[in-house]
């Protein structure tokens, strides 16, 4: 079983051990990727967040984490696909939402 199951295990510490392959669908997102976005976001000794998104929603963890570290003063970079089959709209509103609280947004190629 992957050691990403246990909430109690700090992520980081186990990347200082090992790399961590993480294959979607059969090991959880919220118990990795997410996990380690929301870990990365509250950590006093993260400095940065570098981020892409194709397709995502306002009210994802992620990019609530992402929110709250770039008002914590943590840069954030995060780069929005805008062609993103027919979520053009709510891309270009996320990333509005993400500049609003001081995240640096790139967009992709139109």
């Amino acid at each position: 079983p992957s050691v990403l199951v246990d909430p109690s295990v700090n992520i980081f510490n186990v990347l200082k051990q090992n790399d961590v392959l993480v294959h979607h669908p059969y090991e959880s997102f919220s118990n990795s990727v997410e996990r380690f976005i929301v870990t990365a976001a509250n950590d006093p000794n993260v400095v940065a967040i570098k981020m892409i998104f194709y397709r995502t929603t306002e009210e994802s963890l992620i990019v609530q984490s992402l929110i709250r570290a770039a008002e914590a003063g943590k840069q954030v970079v995060c780069l929005i696909e805008l062609k993103a089959r027919m979520d053009e709209e709510r891309n270009i509103h996320l990333a509005q939402v993400l500049e609003d609280a001081g995240v640096h947004v790139v967009y992709g190629i139109v």
